[in-house]
């Protein structure tokens, strides 16, 4: 399974959150939680950022893609501290 979310100007993160894709749930386990397997994820998007001291969390059970659209202009920051 593959997932593909395409953003033509950025994806950006102002406060604190994840993003999480996988194929399967597993079973759950006391202590440990549930056990996830597998799920490709592509993300398209001439940019990645995020507000002064903001957390984005990108997660795949499989690979994960991170690759700028065709023609796509390099992006430039101005604020510093996200994560």
């Amino acid at each position: 399974m593959r997932r593909e979310p395409e953003a033509g100007d950025r994806i950006t993160a102002n406060n604190k959150g994840s993003l999480s894709v996988y194929q399967s749930q597993g079973v759950y386990e006391a202590g440990k939680g549930f056990a996830y397997s597998g799920g490709n994820l592509n993300i398209v998007s001439p940019l990645l950022t995020g507000e002064a001291g903001s957390v984005n969390r990108i997660t795949a059970g499989g690979a994960l893609y991170v690759t700028a659209p065709a023609g796509a202009a390099a992006a430039t920051g101005t604020a510093l501290g996200a994560s």
